[in-house]
């Protein structure tokens, strides 16, 4: 069994790859991972929301991280926090094989989840056959982007002989702000240092064993419209696979072994941070003394922020795996067991100065008569144990049919220290929502649905089952037809369960202040996929269309929204359904010509919007604040239905691609527009904004000089445009006088490499 390769035999409908490797992600101007997989017309259905210029959270069908699973060579990687950091932030595109898109529950090998980004890296070398001595490679690239003054580089050293082999990989990365289309400077200043490195032996001809090892460094990260930046970002991440064929009863056995921590520090302190966050608060605390006339008594509240926080992550596990047959023309079966123990831990110190005493309003009172407002938010130190049974099968039958099938059963504990709220003021003033006397610390079970259980123990368990079945059907020599069903469980993470007021940048505001509910139940996924591909030495074409039922779906509940900031529950609604397309067709109308054109599309609809789980009256006697049911105060009623939040918009790419006439062209230039629908349909109860359309064009090419020296360059954003993405934060947006993000107006790059 080779778990990188394969879960999907032939690159069934809903499995796709994006290539990695430093030739392509050159050409596509991708010095980081997300970069790849936003520019790649091979990874369909997967939608980017850029943090900054190297972080980025990946949307899947509009499926968030949680629901789907980011792996690397098979290992799950989990964010220390949502915001700030992911997964793919780990890896960089020369490190890379491929990366693997599995766009639904169609594996039961890489755990319970509803899709799955599988990102494979490079496998150590081998000497050439025939070769008597050690081989020695390495490989130099550089690169430049002027807008933002983006500077990386990158150095690979290998070397091998007929059984071992080693290759280490050391990338640096820096950029300062960057100019919109508008000529506005949005903060996004960063700094990484990455390493790599991996060692593998043939121990016997069905022997071996692979090691490897990441390490990242990221320093003064600037995350403009969320509410903090990081100041350091460590991550080190190790695996060992060993490989054994005709083992006992076994063709094939592998055993994985992993371990991942990610530990951060970030704060307020940055002058583009201190402008927006100031900003936000000042806006927050001084809107209940607005006059009629739009003035606020003594000018208002002069607020300053010195906040910080501390995060971080880690992962430890195994996968034992043991196949019978070859995946290729026989009947395999692939039987196995995983662990993964996942643990977290979050804090937030709010300390906010209040500036002179306006005259006219009340001073904000603090419990201990203050003029610093203190209070101590987190996700508390909390851990996820999570075992799991996997089967899974491939029959071919004759030279048409492949079958696919697969089952999972897994279990999974969690548990928590406990959950406060503490400090010597309620940030939100004399919001609802908070009930009881003591408004300085406050336990967050008074929001769950079950408040006498939440505080009765923070401990749950869940049984998960999946199961799928899918089916490639060879119509024609041209021409294959893809059915698939699938059937999944998630238990909810440990921010959903156990979050206790930070502010996390999860939704579009960015600034949302964020509460869990340890009664959250688990989320029950059906997906049906139908797809046809169509494959000729002149035209490869494709078109793909799935429906989701997701009963017991996580969403939020709002129940705190005023100028920017926002307090939101995690919540269950009983039923959410997504739906979608993604088409692609490339050909080759000449030796020298190529046209080519994607579409993707996802809809997400809250089909039981209307909720009264929170209707319960709390200790005070007021009821807690809720946006899925009927408002006390005005008698409004919930909508029925209502559009998930954060689904992304239709996305078009089209272009031509003019290119040399060997098989593997020595150039090619591409002409590409990108063409992203406005998206209207929008979460109004959680405050979501609407996002207007827009269209980009770019100019990308690469010139292989020599067999060991390749030059890519071009021109993206060619028009200079002022747009920003749906999945952008938009506080800053949104605020008078903030720094507004949007995305970067024209860009020139250029990249060299140099093998040896």
């Amino acid at each position: 069994m080779n778990i990188n390769a394969e879960a999907a035999p032939g690159q069934q409908a809903p499995a796709v790859s994006a290539a990695g490797g430093q030739q392509p992600a050159q050409a596509l101007n991708a010095p980081d991972l997300s970069g790849l997989l936003s520019k790649s017309d091979q990874a369909s259905g997967v939608e980017v929301s850029r943090r900054n210029a190297i972080v980025s959270d990946p949307r899947l069908r509009g499926l968030r991280n949680g629901q789907y699973y980011a792996l690397g060579d098979g290992v799950p990687y989990f964010p220390g926090r949502l915001d700030l950091d992911t997964p793919v932030s780990k890896f960089y595109p020369a490190q890379i094989r491929d990366v693997q898109v599995i766009r639904g529950p169609y594996t039961t090998l890489l755990g319970p989840a509803f899709g799955y980004i599988n990102i494979n890296t490079l496998n150590t070398p081998r000497a050439q056959a025939g070769s008597t001595g050690t081989e020695y490679h390495g490989s130099t690239a550089l690169g430049y982007q002027v807008n933002g003054s983006q500077y990386n580089g990158l150095q690979v050293v290998s070397a091998a002989g007929s059984d071992w082999g080693f290759r280490g990989s050391y990338n640096v990365l820096q950029g300062s702000d960057y100019h919109a289309g508008n000529g506005i400077v949005v903060p996004s200043s960063y700094q990484a240092n990455n390493f790599s490195a991996g060692l593998g032996f043939d121990l016997r001809d069905d022997l071996s064993i692979e090691i490897k090892a990441i390490r990242s460094f990221q320093n003064n990260l600037e995350f403009p419209g969320l509410y903090f930046d990081v100041d350091t970002a460590d991550t080190e991440a190790y695996s060992t696979r060993i490989l054994a064929r005709n083992f006992g009863p076994f063709d094939q056995a592998t055993a994985d072994l992993w371990y991942n921590t990610t530990a951060s520090s970030g704060n307020t302190k940055s002058g583009s941070k201190q402008a927006f966050v100031n900003r936000l608060l000042n806006n927050a605390f001084n809107q209940p003394f607005i006059t009629p006339a739009g003035t606020i008594p003594g000018g208002g509240y002069q607020l300053y922020d010195q906040s910080t926080t501390r995060f971080g992550e880690r992962s430890i596990g195994y996968r034992l795996a043991g196949q019978w047959g070859n995946l290729k023309d026989e009947l395999t079966v692939t039987l196995g067991t995983d662990l993964n123990v996942f643990g977290q831990g979050l804090t937030e110190n709010i300390q906010i100065l209040q500036g002179p005493q306006p005259a006219g309003l009340p001073p904000i009172p603090t419990s201990d008569g203050s003029r610093t407002l203190v209070q101590t938010q987190s996700i508390p130190n909390s851990e996820s144990v999570n075992p799991g049974l996997f089967l899974e099968s491939f029959l071919p039958i004759g030279e048409s049919i492949k079958l696919k099938s697969g089952a999972r059963i897994d279990g999974v504990r969690t548990t928590s220290d406990p959950r406060l709220i503490t400090g010597n003021i309620d940030l939100f003033g004399q919001a609802q929502g908070v009930p009881g006397s003591n408004r300085l610390t406050v336990d967050p079970s008074i929001y769950s649905t079950d408040p006498a259980a939440a505080q009765r123990g923070l401990s749950r368990e869940f049984l998960l089952l999946a199961a799928f079945a899918t089916m490639d059907y060879k119509v024609s020599d041209t021409t294959t037809l893809f059915l698939g069903y699938g059937y999944s469980e998630r238990a909810p993470t440990l921010t959903e369960l156990y979050s206790s007021g930070p502010f996390i940048g999860v939704l579009q505001q960015g600034t949302s202040r964020l509460i869990g509910d340890p009664n959250l139940s688990k989320e029950r996924l059906n997906q049906f996929d139908v797809g046809l591909r169509y494959d000729t030495e002149y035209l490869k074409a494709g078109v793909s269309g799935f429906y989701a039922l997701i009963n017991d779906y996580i969403t939020y509940d709002a129940n705190q929204t005023s100028g920017g900031l926002t307090q939101v529950v995690f919540s269950n609604t009983d039923l959410a359904t997504l739906a979608g397309t993604e088409m692609y067709l490339q050909a080759n109308v000449t030796r020298w010509l190529s046209p080519f054109a994607t579409l993707s599309y996802v809809q997400g609809i809250d089909q039981t919007h209307v909720d009264n789980r929170r209707n319960t009256p709390s200790p005070n006697g007021s009821l807690v604040t809720s946006s899925r049911r009927k408002d006390p105060v005005t008698g409004a009623f919930a909508t029925e239905t209502e559009p998930l939040p954060q689904m992304p918009p239709m996305e078009t790419r089209l272009g031509i691609r003019i290119h040399g006439t060997q098989d593997i062209p020595k150039w090619q230039i591409e002409f590409a527009a990108r063409i992203v629908n406005g998206q209207n349909a929008v979460a109004t109860s959680l405050g979501e904004f609407t996002t207007p359309g827009f269209t980009t064009f770019d100019i990308r090419g690469f010139w292989q000089v020599r067999k060991n020296f390749l030059v890519t360059a071009g021109v993206e954003n060619i028009g200079n445009k002022l747009y920003r993405e749906h999945l952008d934060p938009i506080a800053a947006n949104i605020l008078t006088g903030a720094p507004a993000l949007y995305r970067p107006g024209t860009n020139f790059f250029l990249n060299t490499q140099l093998t040896y």
